[in-house]
């Protein structure tokens, strides 16, 4: 499978969405959205998508553009 493919799929009961909107860019949106429908989804979000309105838990994020508060890299290293 590929991870795509388990968001169609009964195998997975628990899904996670970080910055993405598969509600909205995924083919085939009227299965997806029964499937979601039958999910536990949470969700990490800096701005309302369809994604979290399917969600049983949305986190909000700041978005990397904000002035305030720190930023890192994935190697946790500061931005000079």
């Amino acid at each position: 499978h590929h991870m795509t493919d388990f968001m169609y799929s009964d195998e997975l009961r628990t899904l996670f969405f970080m910055g993405d909107s598969p509600a909205q860019s995924m083919p085939d949106l009227n299965l997806l959205h029964k499937k979601l429908e039958e999910k536990f989804i949470v969700v990490l979000q800096h701005h309302k998508s369809l994604t979290a309105d399917f969600a049983n838990v949305v986190i909000p994020i700041t978005y990397l553009g904000e002035a305030e508060g720190t930023i890192s890299n994935a190697e946790r290293r500061f931005p000079q």
